[in-house]
């Protein structure tokens, strides 16, 4: 009888084992999907970024671009002009803009720079 009790102790305790088993490779597996999952947010996300990235740059260079014609054209930039043309190709040069940009804009920089009734030289020295 004592004997019995031992053979369904270990066929109970190998059932139990067996059930571990199954919910340990069962979690394995859904953290796998998990991970997969994740991994291919993240690259959709680095996708959607370059792309943001691009279209901003794009946005930027236009910009430029048109700005600076319309100033190298007239002959002269303004004070406030050639402020917002900084902020402009900074951001396009952080993003990697080419040198179609950097061109303009030190044609630009080169422009007789003439104040207007929104900025005075005295204004950016002392602000």
């Amino acid at each position: 009888m004592n004997e019995l009790v031992q053979w369904i102790n270990i066929l109970s305790s190998l059932g139990i084992l067996g059930l571990v088993g199954i919910a340990i490779k069962k979690m394995y597996a859904y953290l796998n999907e998990k991970s997969k999952a994740r991994k291919m947010e993240h690259k959709n996300l680095h996708q959607a970024d370059e792309h943001l990235k691009a279209a901003t740059m794009a946005l930027l260079h236009h910009e430029i671009y048109d700005n600076c014609s319309m100033f190298l054209n007239r002959g002269y930039i303004t004070l406030g002009e050639l402020n917002d043309l900084e902020f402009l190709y900074t951001g396009y040069k952080d993003l990697g803009g080419n040198s179609t940009g950097e061109l303009l804009y030190y044609k630009c920089k080169n422009l007789s720079v003439r104040e207007d009734s929104n900025i005075k030289k005295e204004d950016l020295e002392h602000g």
